[in-house]
Protein backbone atom coordinates (compact mmCIF):
# COMPACT_ATOMS: atom_id res chain seq x y z
CA UNK A 1 0.00 0.00 0.00
CA UNK A 2 2.76 2.59 0.84
CA UNK A 3 4.24 1.59 -2.49
CA UNK A 4 1.53 2.54 -4.51
CA UNK A 5 1.18 5.94 -2.65
CA UNK A 6 4.74 6.72 -3.12
CA UNK A 7 4.04 6.05 -6.71
CA UNK A 8 0.85 7.79 -7.48
CA UNK A 9 2.31 10.79 -5.20
CA UNK A 10 5.27 11.09 -7.39
CA UNK A 11 3.21 10.88 -10.41
CA UNK A 12 0.66 13.68 -9.19
CA UNK A 13 3.43 15.94 -7.72
CA UNK A 14 4.78 15.97 -11.52
CA UNK A 15 1.40 16.70 -13.06
CA UNK A 16 1.18 19.53 -10.62
CA UNK A 17 4.77 21.03 -11.07
CA UNK A 18 3.66 20.69 -15.01
CA UNK A 19 0.71 22.88 -14.28
CA UNK A 20 0.33 26.52 -14.57
CA UNK A 21 0.79 28.54 -11.21
CA UNK A 22 -1.97 30.60 -9.41
CA UNK A 23 -2.08 33.84 -11.20
CA UNK A 24 -2.68 32.01 -14.77
CA UNK A 25 -5.85 30.37 -13.64
CA UNK A 26 -8.48 32.61 -14.80
CA UNK A 27 -9.31 36.44 -14.23
CA UNK A 28 -10.59 37.78 -10.74
CA UNK A 29 -14.31 37.17 -10.45
CA UNK A 30 -16.78 38.69 -8.08
CA UNK A 31 -15.02 36.08 -5.24
CA UNK A 32 -11.56 36.62 -3.47
CA UNK A 33 -8.79 36.01 -5.66
CA UNK A 34 -7.95 33.20 -6.50
CA UNK A 35 -11.26 31.64 -6.11
CA UNK A 36 -11.93 30.40 -9.52
CA UNK A 37 -14.83 28.68 -11.30
CA UNK A 38 -12.14 26.85 -13.65
CA UNK A 39 -10.30 25.48 -10.89
CA UNK A 40 -13.26 24.05 -9.11
CA UNK A 41 -14.34 22.77 -12.28
CA UNK A 42 -11.16 20.51 -12.82
CA UNK A 43 -11.09 19.44 -9.34
CA UNK A 44 -14.36 18.17 -9.35
CA UNK A 45 -14.41 16.75 -12.81
CA UNK A 46 -11.08 14.44 -12.05
CA UNK A 47 -12.57 13.22 -8.30
CA UNK A 48 -15.84 12.24 -9.86
CA UNK A 49 -14.44 10.86 -12.69
CA UNK A 50 -14.87 7.25 -13.73
CA UNK A 51 -11.23 7.03 -12.81
CA UNK A 52 -11.89 7.21 -9.59
CA UNK A 53 -14.82 4.81 -9.05
CA UNK A 54 -16.58 6.07 -6.56
CA UNK A 55 -14.09 6.64 -3.85
CA UNK A 56 -14.59 4.19 -1.67
CA UNK A 57 -13.01 4.31 1.33
CA UNK A 58 -10.27 1.42 1.76
CA UNK A 59 -10.21 0.77 -2.01
CA UNK A 60 -7.21 1.69 -4.53
CA UNK A 61 -9.93 4.78 -5.73
CA UNK A 62 -9.40 6.22 -2.07
CA UNK A 63 -5.80 6.05 -2.37
CA UNK A 64 -5.65 7.33 -5.88
CA UNK A 65 -8.25 10.24 -4.71
CA UNK A 66 -5.63 10.89 -1.54
CA UNK A 67 -2.63 10.97 -3.56
CA UNK A 68 -4.53 13.43 -5.67
CA UNK A 69 -5.49 15.86 -2.84
CA UNK A 70 -2.46 15.32 -1.30
CA UNK A 71 -0.41 16.79 -4.50
CA UNK A 72 -2.94 19.63 -4.88
CA UNK A 73 -2.22 20.81 -1.23
CA UNK A 74 1.21 20.73 -1.73
CA UNK A 75 0.51 22.85 -4.88
CA UNK A 76 -1.32 25.79 -2.97
CA UNK A 77 1.34 25.94 -0.03
CA UNK A 78 -0.49 23.79 2.32
CA UNK A 79 1.91 21.79 4.63
CA UNK A 80 1.49 18.13 5.54
CA UNK A 81 -0.18 17.73 8.67
CA UNK A 82 -0.75 13.41 8.46
CA UNK A 83 0.89 11.12 10.57
CA UNK A 84 4.50 13.30 10.68
CA UNK A 85 5.38 16.60 9.02
CA UNK A 86 6.54 15.03 6.06
CA UNK A 87 3.19 13.39 4.87
CA UNK A 88 -0.90 15.00 4.05
CA UNK A 89 -1.99 11.50 5.16
CA UNK A 90 -3.00 9.75 8.63
CA UNK A 91 -3.71 6.29 8.71
CA UNK A 92 -7.23 4.78 9.65
CA UNK A 93 -6.74 1.12 11.06
CA UNK A 94 -10.40 -0.29 10.62
CA UNK A 95 -11.49 -3.57 11.23
CA UNK A 96 -13.37 -5.36 8.48
CA UNK A 97 -15.87 -7.54 9.64
CA UNK A 98 -18.62 -9.92 6.88
CA UNK A 99 -21.62 -10.98 7.84
CA UNK A 100 -21.80 -15.04 8.33
CA UNK A 101 -23.42 -16.21 4.89
CA UNK A 102 -24.04 -19.04 7.40
CA UNK A 103 -26.58 -17.62 9.00
CA UNK A 104 -29.94 -18.56 9.27
CA UNK A 105 -33.49 -17.87 10.77
CA UNK A 106 -35.86 -20.78 11.71
CA UNK A 107 -39.59 -20.69 12.65
CA UNK A 108 -39.79 -23.84 15.00
CA UNK A 109 -43.61 -25.39 16.24
CA UNK A 110 -43.78 -26.14 19.72
CA UNK A 111 -43.34 -29.50 19.30
CA UNK A 112 -40.06 -28.71 18.18
CA UNK A 113 -40.14 -29.46 14.35
CA UNK A 114 -39.04 -26.72 12.19
CA UNK A 115 -41.74 -25.51 9.88
CA UNK A 116 -39.43 -23.43 7.33
CA UNK A 117 -35.55 -22.19 7.37
CA UNK A 118 -34.64 -18.66 5.84
CA UNK A 119 -31.10 -18.43 4.20
CA UNK A 120 -28.75 -15.73 4.74
CA UNK A 121 -28.68 -14.02 0.85
CA UNK A 122 -31.62 -15.40 -0.72
CA UNK A 123 -34.11 -14.92 2.00
CA UNK A 124 -32.82 -12.04 4.22
CA UNK A 125 -29.64 -9.60 4.11
CA UNK A 126 -27.59 -9.50 6.85
CA UNK A 127 -25.98 -6.76 8.72
CA UNK A 128 -23.55 -3.73 7.93
CA UNK A 129 -24.05 -2.59 12.01
CA UNK A 130 -22.10 -4.89 13.68
CA UNK A 131 -23.23 -6.63 16.55
CA UNK A 132 -22.00 -9.44 18.81
CA UNK A 133 -23.15 -12.89 16.84
CA UNK A 134 -25.75 -15.41 18.43
CA UNK A 135 -27.66 -18.32 18.04
CA UNK A 136 -30.62 -18.34 20.22
CA UNK A 137 -34.41 -20.31 19.87
CA UNK A 138 -37.17 -17.54 21.64
CA UNK A 139 -40.12 -16.18 20.93
CA UNK A 140 -41.12 -14.25 17.74
CA UNK A 141 -43.39 -11.15 18.54
CA UNK A 142 -44.87 -8.84 15.71
CA UNK A 143 -44.72 -5.19 17.24
CA UNK A 144 -46.48 -3.32 14.53
CA UNK A 145 -44.59 0.12 13.63
CA UNK A 146 -42.28 -0.65 16.77
CA UNK A 147 -42.93 3.01 17.83
CA UNK A 148 -42.69 4.49 21.30
CA UNK A 149 -44.43 7.74 21.79
CA UNK A 150 -45.10 9.27 24.86
CA UNK A 151 -46.23 12.40 24.14
CA UNK A 152 -49.12 10.64 21.69
CA UNK A 153 -49.82 8.32 24.39
CA UNK A 154 -48.74 5.89 21.24
CA UNK A 155 -46.69 2.73 22.51
CA UNK A 156 -47.07 -0.61 20.58
CA UNK A 157 -45.11 -2.84 23.10
CA UNK A 158 -47.85 -1.59 25.65
CA UNK A 159 -49.25 -4.88 25.43
CA UNK A 160 -45.71 -7.09 24.73
CA UNK A 161 -43.83 -9.19 26.56
CA UNK A 162 -40.41 -8.79 24.35
CA UNK A 163 -37.58 -9.31 26.43
CA UNK A 164 -35.18 -11.96 25.32
CA UNK A 165 -37.26 -12.09 22.13
CA UNK A 166 -36.63 -11.65 18.48
CA UNK A 167 -39.09 -8.65 17.15
CA UNK A 168 -40.98 -7.80 13.60
CA UNK A 169 -41.49 -4.67 13.14
CA UNK A 170 -42.51 -2.76 9.86
CA UNK A 171 -41.65 0.71 8.16
CA UNK A 172 -43.74 3.71 8.63
CA UNK A 173 -45.99 5.35 11.20
CA UNK A 174 -49.36 5.93 12.03
CA UNK A 175 -51.23 9.01 10.13
CA UNK A 176 -54.22 11.27 10.51
CA UNK A 177 -55.75 14.24 9.39
CA UNK A 178 -54.51 15.47 12.75
CA UNK A 179 -51.37 16.91 12.48
CA UNK A 180 -51.15 17.26 15.99
CA UNK A 181 -51.07 13.25 15.96
CA UNK A 182 -47.61 12.56 14.34
CA UNK A 183 -47.68 15.10 12.94
CA UNK A 184 -50.32 14.37 10.52
CA UNK A 185 -49.81 13.01 7.06
CA UNK A 186 -46.19 14.15 7.23
CA UNK A 187 -43.29 11.74 8.59
CA UNK A 188 -41.67 12.57 12.05
CA UNK A 189 -38.51 11.45 14.09
CA UNK A 190 -40.56 7.83 15.02
CA UNK A 191 -40.52 6.58 11.33
CA UNK A 192 -36.63 6.42 11.87
CA UNK A 193 -35.33 3.14 11.62
CA UNK A 194 -32.58 3.73 13.65
CA UNK A 195 -35.11 5.23 16.46
CA UNK A 196 -37.42 1.76 15.93
CA UNK A 197 -34.19 -0.63 16.79
CA UNK A 198 -33.28 2.04 19.78
CA UNK A 199 -37.40 1.43 21.11
CA UNK A 200 -36.72 -2.49 20.56
CA UNK A 201 -33.66 -2.43 22.86
CA UNK A 202 -34.95 -0.44 25.15
CA UNK A 203 -38.38 -2.91 25.48
CA UNK A 204 -35.62 -5.56 25.97
CA UNK A 205 -36.15 -7.22 22.69
CA UNK A 206 -32.95 -9.31 22.06
CA UNK A 207 -33.05 -8.90 18.02
CA UNK A 208 -34.74 -7.38 15.22
CA UNK A 209 -36.31 -7.86 11.74
CA UNK A 210 -37.30 -5.43 9.70
CA UNK A 211 -38.11 -5.56 5.96
CA UNK A 212 -35.51 -4.33 3.37
CA UNK A 213 -35.41 -0.62 2.72
CA UNK A 214 -34.34 -0.97 -0.37
CA UNK A 215 -35.32 -3.93 -2.00
CA UNK A 216 -38.15 -1.95 -4.05
CA UNK A 217 -36.12 0.69 -5.09
CA UNK A 218 -32.58 -1.16 -5.83
CA UNK A 219 -33.44 -5.03 -6.08
CA UNK A 220 -32.67 -7.84 -3.97
CA UNK A 221 -29.58 -8.85 -5.28
CA UNK A 222 -28.27 -4.90 -5.14
CA UNK A 223 -29.42 -5.25 -1.15
CA UNK A 224 -26.83 -8.14 -0.63
CA UNK A 225 -24.22 -6.95 -2.31
CA UNK A 226 -24.27 -3.80 -0.53
CA UNK A 227 -24.46 -5.45 3.33
CA UNK A 228 -21.50 -8.19 1.89
CA UNK A 229 -19.06 -5.10 1.39
CA UNK A 230 -19.04 -5.66 5.10
CA UNK A 231 -18.56 -3.36 8.01
CA UNK A 232 -15.99 -1.04 8.93
CA UNK A 233 -15.49 0.05 12.15
CA UNK A 234 -12.56 1.81 14.39
CA UNK A 235 -9.53 -0.49 15.32
CA UNK A 236 -7.70 2.17 16.99
CA UNK A 237 -7.22 0.96 20.68
CA UNK A 238 -7.88 5.11 21.28
CA UNK A 239 -11.39 5.09 19.19
CA UNK A 240 -13.77 2.99 18.29
CA UNK A 241 -12.73 -0.44 19.74
CA UNK A 242 -13.22 0.69 23.42
CA UNK A 243 -15.97 3.58 22.38
CA UNK A 244 -18.37 1.63 20.59
CA UNK A 245 -22.03 0.84 22.23
CA UNK A 246 -23.40 -2.44 22.04
CA UNK A 247 -25.72 -2.44 18.90
CA UNK A 248 -29.18 -4.49 18.80
CA UNK A 249 -28.85 -7.69 16.47
CA UNK A 250 -31.18 -6.87 13.48
CA UNK A 251 -31.38 -8.42 10.04
CA UNK A 252 -33.19 -7.33 6.58
CA UNK A 253 -35.90 -9.67 5.02
CA UNK A 254 -36.72 -10.42 1.59
CA UNK A 255 -40.60 -9.15 0.85
CA UNK A 256 -41.60 -13.01 -0.30
CA UNK A 257 -39.88 -14.17 2.88
CA UNK A 258 -41.95 -11.96 4.70
CA UNK A 259 -45.33 -12.88 3.06
CA UNK A 260 -44.07 -17.05 3.88
CA UNK A 261 -43.69 -15.85 7.39
CA UNK A 262 -46.67 -14.05 7.94
CA UNK A 263 -48.32 -17.70 6.44
CA UNK A 264 -47.49 -18.66 10.27
CA UNK A 265 -49.55 -16.06 11.48
CA UNK A 266 -53.43 -14.44 12.23
CA UNK A 267 -52.26 -11.95 9.61
CA UNK A 268 -51.01 -12.03 5.76
CA UNK A 269 -48.15 -9.80 5.01
CA UNK A 270 -50.26 -8.25 2.01
CA UNK A 271 -52.86 -7.06 4.64
CA UNK A 272 -50.48 -5.53 7.75
CA UNK A 273 -48.08 -3.74 4.54
CA UNK A 274 -51.66 -2.31 2.90
CA UNK A 275 -52.29 -0.94 6.39
CA UNK A 276 -48.52 0.37 7.04
CA UNK A 277 -48.61 2.57 3.35
CA UNK A 278 -51.74 3.95 4.55
CA UNK A 279 -50.78 4.35 7.78
CA UNK A 280 -53.05 2.49 9.82
CA UNK A 281 -53.23 0.91 12.89
CA UNK A 282 -51.46 -2.33 12.94
CA UNK A 283 -52.39 -5.26 15.13
CA UNK A 284 -49.50 -6.53 17.83
CA UNK A 285 -49.07 -10.28 18.76
CA UNK A 286 -46.77 -12.98 19.19
CA UNK A 287 -46.46 -15.67 17.01
CA UNK A 288 -47.42 -19.24 17.89
CA UNK A 289 -44.21 -20.66 16.91
CA UNK A 290 -40.41 -19.77 17.96
CA UNK A 291 -37.81 -18.85 15.96
CA UNK A 292 -34.26 -19.80 15.95
CA UNK A 293 -31.62 -16.86 14.80
CA UNK A 294 -28.26 -18.32 14.00
CA UNK A 295 -26.74 -14.84 13.34
CA UNK A 296 -22.88 -13.57 13.46
CA UNK A 297 -20.00 -11.99 11.77
CA UNK A 298 -17.08 -13.51 10.20
CA UNK A 299 -13.37 -13.50 11.94
CA UNK A 300 -12.41 -9.71 10.78
CA UNK A 301 -9.65 -8.55 8.75
CA UNK A 302 -7.89 -5.18 9.57
CA UNK A 303 -8.10 -2.71 6.70
CA UNK A 304 -6.04 0.70 6.05
CA UNK A 305 -7.89 4.02 5.39
CA UNK A 306 -6.57 7.47 5.05
CA UNK A 307 -7.26 10.89 5.90
CA UNK A 308 -5.76 13.79 4.26
CA UNK A 309 -4.91 16.73 6.58
CA UNK A 310 -2.44 19.80 5.69
CA UNK A 311 -2.44 23.06 7.98
CA UNK A 312 -1.65 26.57 7.15
CA UNK A 313 0.20 27.89 10.38
CA UNK A 314 -1.06 31.26 11.92
CA UNK A 315 1.12 34.35 11.87
CA UNK A 316 0.49 35.30 15.49
CA UNK A 317 2.65 33.53 17.89
CA UNK A 318 0.27 33.58 20.67
CA UNK A 319 -2.65 32.46 18.82
CA UNK A 320 -0.94 29.94 16.22
CA UNK A 321 -1.42 26.92 18.21
CA UNK A 322 -5.02 27.22 18.61
CA UNK A 323 -6.88 25.72 15.28
CA UNK A 324 -9.97 26.38 12.93
CA UNK A 325 -10.76 22.97 10.67
CA UNK A 326 -12.41 23.00 7.23
CA UNK A 327 -13.70 19.61 6.60
CA UNK A 328 -14.96 17.82 4.04
CA UNK A 329 -15.38 13.96 3.42
CA UNK A 330 -13.97 12.55 0.52
CA UNK A 331 -15.26 8.69 0.39
CA UNK A 332 -18.37 7.76 -1.95
CA UNK A 333 -19.82 4.59 -2.04
CA UNK A 334 -17.95 3.18 -4.89
CA UNK A 335 -19.24 0.17 -7.53
CA UNK A 336 -22.29 -1.39 -6.89
CA UNK A 337 -24.52 -3.52 -9.33
CA UNK A 338 -26.24 -0.28 -11.59
CA UNK A 339 -22.28 1.05 -12.12
CA UNK A 340 -20.45 3.34 -10.70
CA UNK A 341 -21.51 5.71 -7.92
CA UNK A 342 -19.81 9.14 -8.71
CA UNK A 343 -20.41 11.03 -5.76
CA UNK A 344 -20.22 14.47 -7.42
CA UNK A 345 -22.25 16.26 -5.49
CA UNK A 346 -21.96 14.01 -2.50
CA UNK A 347 -19.06 14.55 -1.26
CA UNK A 348 -16.52 15.57 -4.34
CA UNK A 349 -18.62 19.40 -4.28
CA UNK A 350 -17.27 19.58 0.03
CA UNK A 351 -14.14 18.04 -1.11
CA UNK A 352 -13.35 20.76 -3.88
CA UNK A 353 -14.60 23.54 -1.67
CA UNK A 354 -12.36 22.67 1.10
CA UNK A 355 -9.52 22.90 -1.82
CA UNK A 356 -10.14 25.70 -3.19
CA UNK A 357 -10.31 27.63 0.45
CA UNK A 358 -6.81 25.65 0.84
CA UNK A 359 -6.25 27.42 -2.22
CA UNK A 360 -7.03 31.08 -1.45
CA UNK A 361 -5.85 31.13 2.23
CA UNK A 362 -2.64 29.19 0.65
CA UNK A 363 -2.25 32.47 -1.73
CA UNK A 364 -3.60 34.94 0.80
CA UNK A 365 -2.82 34.42 3.88
CA UNK A 366 -3.41 36.51 6.62
CA UNK A 367 -4.64 33.82 9.40
CA UNK A 368 -3.90 34.69 13.11
CA UNK A 369 -4.82 31.11 14.24
CA UNK A 370 -3.38 28.08 12.63
CA UNK A 371 -5.96 26.50 10.10
CA UNK A 372 -6.02 22.73 9.30
CA UNK A 373 -7.72 21.34 6.05
CA UNK A 374 -9.01 17.73 6.77
CA UNK A 375 -10.48 15.54 4.02
CA UNK A 376 -12.01 12.75 5.87
CA UNK A 377 -12.57 9.26 4.84
CA UNK A 378 -15.17 6.56 5.74
CA UNK A 379 -17.65 9.03 6.29
CA UNK A 380 -19.97 6.95 4.46
CA UNK A 381 -19.02 4.00 6.84
CA UNK A 382 -20.40 5.86 9.56
CA UNK A 383 -18.02 8.94 10.12
CA UNK A 384 -14.58 7.24 10.86
CA UNK A 385 -12.71 9.14 9.75
CA UNK A 386 -13.39 12.19 11.50
CA UNK A 387 -14.17 9.98 14.53
CA UNK A 388 -10.55 9.31 14.28
CA UNK A 389 -9.15 12.09 14.11
CA UNK A 390 -10.81 13.88 16.65
CA UNK A 391 -10.51 11.34 18.88
CA UNK A 392 -6.26 10.95 18.07
CA UNK A 393 -6.04 14.49 17.65
CA UNK A 394 -2.95 16.62 19.47
CA UNK A 395 -4.47 18.70 22.21
CA UNK A 396 -8.23 18.17 20.57
CA UNK A 397 -8.68 21.30 22.67
CA UNK A 398 -7.10 23.67 20.86
CA UNK A 399 -9.67 23.38 17.91
CA UNK A 400 -11.55 26.24 18.19
CA UNK A 401 -14.16 25.81 15.97
CA UNK A 402 -15.40 23.25 12.72
CA UNK A 403 -16.30 23.99 9.25
CA UNK A 404 -18.43 21.04 7.03
CA UNK A 405 -18.93 20.89 3.61
CA UNK A 406 -20.86 18.21 2.37
CA UNK A 407 -22.98 18.21 -0.42
CA UNK A 408 -23.14 21.99 -1.58
CA UNK A 409 -23.52 21.85 -5.16
CA UNK A 410 -26.72 20.90 -5.94
CA UNK A 411 -30.14 23.55 -5.76
CA UNK A 412 -30.86 26.90 -5.68
CA UNK A 413 -27.68 28.87 -6.63
CA UNK A 414 -29.24 31.59 -4.04
CA UNK A 415 -29.64 29.44 -0.83
CA UNK A 416 -28.02 26.63 1.31
CA UNK A 417 -28.69 24.42 4.21
CA UNK A 418 -26.92 25.63 7.41
CA UNK A 419 -26.94 23.14 10.50
CA UNK A 420 -26.18 23.65 13.88
CA UNK A 421 -24.63 26.82 13.71
CA UNK A 422 -25.44 27.84 17.26
CA UNK A 423 -25.83 23.84 18.55
CA UNK A 424 -22.83 24.53 20.74
CA UNK A 425 -21.96 28.57 20.74
CA UNK A 426 -24.65 31.07 19.22
CA UNK A 427 -21.47 33.52 18.10
CA UNK A 428 -20.93 31.16 15.29
CA UNK A 429 -24.08 31.52 14.12
CA UNK A 430 -24.05 35.29 14.60
CA UNK A 431 -20.47 35.05 13.24
CA UNK A 432 -21.78 33.52 10.05
CA UNK A 433 -24.81 35.31 9.34
CA UNK A 434 -22.94 38.58 9.63
CA UNK A 435 -20.67 37.36 6.95
CA UNK A 436 -23.53 36.15 4.41
CA UNK A 437 -25.14 39.09 4.88
CA UNK A 438 -21.80 41.50 4.12
CA UNK A 439 -20.70 39.06 1.12
CA UNK A 440 -22.24 36.58 -1.15
CA UNK A 441 -26.09 36.65 0.80
CA UNK A 442 -27.15 33.61 0.61
CA UNK A 443 -30.46 32.27 1.65
CA UNK A 444 -30.12 29.78 5.04
CA UNK A 445 -32.48 27.50 5.70
CA UNK A 446 -32.14 25.50 9.40
CA UNK A 447 -34.86 23.57 9.21
CA UNK A 448 -32.64 20.70 9.99
CA UNK A 449 -31.74 22.38 12.95
CA UNK A 450 -35.47 21.21 14.83
CA UNK A 451 -34.55 18.85 17.29
CA UNK A 452 -37.48 16.82 16.03
CA UNK A 453 -35.96 16.23 12.81
CA UNK A 454 -37.41 13.49 11.24
CA UNK A 455 -33.73 13.02 9.13
CA UNK A 456 -31.35 13.38 11.84
CA UNK A 457 -29.72 15.11 9.22
CA UNK A 458 -27.62 16.81 12.40
CA UNK A 459 -26.11 13.38 13.52
CA UNK A 460 -25.16 12.15 10.18
CA UNK A 461 -22.20 14.18 8.55
CA UNK A 462 -18.19 15.00 9.93
CA UNK A 463 -18.85 18.21 12.35
CA UNK A 464 -20.82 15.53 14.28
CA UNK A 465 -17.82 13.83 15.65
CA UNK A 466 -16.08 17.29 16.46
CA UNK A 467 -20.00 18.58 17.97
CA UNK A 468 -19.56 15.46 20.63
CA UNK A 469 -16.16 16.72 21.72
CA UNK A 470 -17.68 20.40 22.56
CA UNK A 471 -16.25 22.08 19.50
CA UNK A 472 -18.40 24.67 17.64
CA UNK A 473 -19.21 23.19 14.77
CA UNK A 474 -21.94 24.65 11.39
CA UNK A 475 -22.87 22.42 8.64
CA UNK A 476 -23.76 23.61 5.14
CA UNK A 477 -25.79 21.17 3.20
CA UNK A 478 -27.50 21.51 -0.16
CA UNK A 479 -30.55 18.21 0.88
CA UNK A 480 -29.97 16.87 -2.92
CA UNK A 481 -32.64 13.98 -2.86
CA UNK A 482 -33.01 12.78 -6.49
CA UNK A 483 -29.76 11.63 -7.03
CA UNK A 484 -28.71 10.55 -3.52
CA UNK A 485 -26.49 7.86 -3.45
CA UNK A 486 -27.20 6.94 -6.93
CA UNK A 487 -25.41 6.38 -10.08
CA UNK A 488 -26.86 9.80 -11.54
CA UNK A 489 -24.43 12.14 -8.99
CA UNK A 490 -22.62 13.18 -11.82
CA UNK A 491 -20.36 16.09 -11.86
CA UNK A 492 -22.54 17.68 -14.93
CA UNK A 493 -25.05 18.93 -12.89
CA UNK A 494 -22.97 20.75 -10.60
CA UNK A 495 -23.57 23.85 -9.88
CA UNK A 496 -20.24 25.18 -9.85
CA UNK A 497 -21.54 29.09 -9.03
CA UNK A 498 -23.28 27.49 -5.93
CA UNK A 499 -19.98 26.24 -5.03
CA UNK A 500 -18.07 29.07 -5.21
CA UNK A 501 -20.31 31.16 -3.37
CA UNK A 502 -20.48 28.88 -0.69
CA UNK A 503 -16.16 28.76 -0.57
CA UNK A 504 -16.54 32.60 -0.76
CA UNK A 505 -18.65 32.45 2.85
CA UNK A 506 -16.76 29.72 4.24
CA UNK A 507 -13.34 31.41 3.21
CA UNK A 508 -14.36 34.92 4.67
CA UNK A 509 -15.58 33.29 7.95
CA UNK A 510 -12.40 30.93 8.35
CA UNK A 511 -10.74 34.35 8.45
CA UNK A 512 -12.51 36.07 10.59
CA UNK A 513 -12.73 33.05 13.11
CA UNK A 514 -8.83 32.81 12.81
CA UNK A 515 -8.49 36.55 13.67
CA UNK A 516 -11.12 36.60 16.31
CA UNK A 517 -9.68 38.44 19.19
CA UNK A 518 -11.02 35.77 21.78
CA UNK A 519 -12.21 31.95 21.55
CA UNK A 520 -15.48 31.21 21.08
CA UNK A 521 -17.74 30.75 24.27
CA UNK A 522 -19.84 27.43 24.64
CA UNK A 523 -23.17 28.31 25.39
CA UNK A 524 -23.93 24.83 26.56
CA UNK A 525 -22.15 21.69 27.95
CA UNK A 526 -22.79 18.83 25.41
CA UNK A 527 -23.88 15.82 25.99
CA UNK A 528 -21.85 13.26 24.61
Amino acid sequence: MIRILVVLFSVLVIMAGCSSGHRSLGDPSEYSYPINLNHIRGNLNFLASEALEGREATTKSEVLAATYISAELQKYGVLPFGDDSTTFLQRVNLKLLKFDPQSSVSLIEKSGDTLTTFRCDSDFAGSTRYFTGFDTTTGLVFAGYGIIADEYNYNDYRNLDVRGKIVLILHGEPVSEDTAYFAGKARTKYSSWMRKVQSAQDSGAAGVMMPSWSEEQYGWQNVVDYVNKGSLSLLDSLGGENRRKQRLPMISLRMRTLEQLFSYSPFSYSDLNHLAEEGDSLPTFEFDASINAKWRFSPADTIPAWNVLGIIPGSDPALRDEHIVIGAHYDHVGVGMSGIYYGADDNASGTVGVMEIARSIGYNRGNARSIVFAFHTAEEKGLLGSKFLVWNYPNKERIMAHINLDMIGRGSVDSIYSVGSDRISSELRDIVERVNKNTVQLKFNYRFDDPNDPERIYYRSDHYSYAKEGIPSVFFYDNMQEDYHKTTDTADKINLEKVAKIVELVYQTTMELSNLSHELEPDQVVKK
